[in-house]
């Protein structure tokens, strides 16, 4: 995947300052390729192993060269490494962000030994794994009536596909969890271009300690993934803004695609970054630094290129129900398999709270805390750092313009989300731009003599439940996945009668 998402950003040319930077642009390119690859399978029926493999087989001969500099590349920097240079260069001994650095490592060891327990999440077992499991048994990609999503745009569950085809669902979770890996080195890496050594190190360790964070990564939801795509497309539009270098631009084009054809509240994502595309191209115009009709172009690329992305899961949708978009724009569209029972159904699913001006005021507190206390697992939330650290960064002497801009793009989805949902996983891609926000907020504070001591230890108890809260959370999921216990008394113990039943109906 690194070696075919790399291949293809040097067919246009794109270079990068370091490989780690390159690794974060190509790998999940390379991934959304291959997917993409095993969607044109589907729809051709020859969804076979074999034929997976043959595809795999083909690109690694391909790829050869790519392959082989990357392998002696990776060598070369573990032969060369020096540790003395290293802690001297990093600054690596027993100081705080060291600290920090070992909090990290520790979330992303605990999420990868978890991803080797067997999928057993709601959602996963429900559709993200089940109807690919269809589609595989089928061997091709075939219309399923009775599972509603399965007619959603499915980028990030073709990825899961894969595992599927090639394994198991252990490795669609294992490509989940290295997606999400990803996204806590491009966090560090943007830090790090854009602000400091220090934020770069506090900001992923913010985004991977949230606790809804934490749930998600180590299995084959979509969310962590999907908030991936869309960092990437910020990532490629501010390097664009710095730099106005258009190949910047391409990616940040690309992995809006990718996020749009990850979710359908990926759309929600993809406009934001376009709103402010054009603020930016709009004030450029304005200050005479880029003709209008060049504007108007690079805006009509973005919508051309993100629709060609998302066009296959599109036109997969409108075949299977008439309606492109669904399940929403039904009275236009005329989709089958519905009417106004569903819809009035699906309505109070995604939004059952009251839309009013106090309800809108307490957003905030809302999406500090759980809101509904029987669905806990997909509101735990992002701790204490949304209310904490956001309103103080305005009481700072010194801004960020981009920081200002997270704002207007957090002020932007917050406000659509509330209209449409109140499930906080749906504007997941936020919490990046939350934990940047407050990374950079906190180490300004951490200045203050006065204030460092208590902050500090106060960071320190937070990671340190937040690690607990992981670690009680995932023990089943280390149980089995370190084989103290079989898959099939996992599953008894935690799915209880629906396995029962379920085994029961596939064995008689």
């Amino acid at each position: 995947s690194f070696a075919l998402g790399q291949r293809v950003l040097k067919l246009i040319g794109m270079e990068f300052e370091s490989e780690p930077e390159n690794f974060i642009f190509s790998f999940p390119l390379g991934l959304a390729i291959l997917a993409y690859i095993t969607f044109f399978l589907g729809i051709i029926g020859l969804l076979y192993k074999s034929a997976l493999i043959t595809v795999l087989l083909l690109l690694f001969i391909l790829l050869r060269k790519d392959i082989k500099s990357m392998t002696l590349n990776l060598f070369r920097f573990i032969k060369n490494l020096d540790k003395n240079i290293l802690i001297k260069k990093y600054d690596i001994g027993f100081n705080y962000f060291s600290i920090l650095l070992v909090f990290l490592l520790l979330f992303a060891f605990l999420n990868l030994i978890a991803s080797f327990a067997p999928p057993w999440n709601f959602d996963v077992l429900t559709y993200h794994l089940a109807v690919e499991k269809i589609y595989i048994r089928a061997h091709r990609i075939i219309f399923i009536p009775y599972i509603f999503f399965s007619n959603f745009p499915s980028l990030v569950d073709t990825i899961y596909l894969n595992g599927l085809l090639l394994h198991n669902g252990v490795l669609s979770n294992l490509f989940g969890y290295a997606l999400g890996i990803t996204l806590v080195l491009a966090i560090y890496y943007f830090c790090k271009k854009f602000f400091s050594s220090k934020i770069a190190v506090l900001a992923p360790l913010l985004f991977y300690s949230f606790p809804m964070v934490i749930g998600l990564s180590s299995n084959a939801h979509i969310d962590v993934q999907l908030t991936l795509f869309v960092f990437l497309s910020l990532y490629g539009l501010f390097m664009y803004f710095r730099s106005k270098n258009n190949k910047w631009l391409i990616l940040c084009y690309i992995f809006a695609g990718f996020g749009a054809s990850s979710q359908s509240f990926g759309a929600v994502a993809v406009f934001g970054i376009l709103v402010l595309l054009i603020f930016h191209l709009f004030k450029e115009s304005l200050k005479k630094n880029i003709e209008y009709r060049t504007a108007f172009f690079k805006i009509i690329i973005f919508c051309l290129i993100v629709f060609l992305i998302t066009l296959p899961w599109l036109l997969k949708s409108y075949l299977y129900t008439g309606n492109p978009f669904w399940p929403v724009f039904n009275d236009i569209f005329d989709g089958k398999y519905w009417d106004k029972k569903h819809q009035d159904g699906l309505s109070y699913l995604i939004n059952s709270k009251q839309i009013n001006l106090v309800n809108y005021i307490r957003l905030p507190w809302d999406i500090h805390t759980p809101i509904d206390r029987q669905n806990v697992y997909e509101e735990r939330g992002i701790g204490p750092f949304f209310l904490a650290f956001l309103p103080l960064y305005f009481l700072l002497r010194k801004k960020n313009k981009i920081l200002n801009e997270f704002f207007i793009l957090i002020f932007i989805y917050v406000t659509i989300w509330f209209f449409i949902s109140v499930t906080l996983r749906y504007i997941i891609f936020i919490m990046p731009m939350v934990a940047i926000i407050s990374a950079y907020t906190i180490t300004d504070l951490l200045k203050n003599i006065y204030l460092s001591k208590i902050l500090k230890i106060l960071l320190i108890f937070t990671f340190s439940f937040n690690l607990l809260l992981g670690i009680g959370g995932k023990a089943k999921e280390v149980s089995v996945a370190i084989g103290l216990e079989s898959a099939d008394n996992f599953y008894l113990k935690y799915l209880g009668s629906i396995y029962k039943a379920s085994k029961f109906i596939n064995n008689e």
